[in-house]
């Protein structure tokens, strides 16, 4: 499909690669590790978010919270 595209207009690959070279190589040197950085970081919030959500499973395990005892304390109407 490719070469008939550059057939179609009259392009080599030469030219392509002399002026469009530059470029297709930062993309290739610059994606891949922006990819798996992009990853990384995704995963990384994840994991701080379920780390979180336990702390907070926990913290609620270790100190319940009654609310009919808060009803009894004090002075009642």
């Amino acid at each position: 499909a490719g070469a008939a595209v550059m057939h179609k207009h009259g392009w080599t690959m030469g030219e392509l690669m002399s002026s469009w070279g530059p470029y297709i190589a930062l993309v290739g040197a610059v994606v891949p590790p922006s990819l798996v950085t992009y990853q990384a970081i995704k995963q990384r919030q994840a994991d701080e978010q379920a780390a979180a959500r336990q702390l907070a499973q926990r913290q609620r395990e270790a100190h319940p919270v009654n609310p009919a005892a808060g009803q009894r304390e004090g002075v009642a109407p």
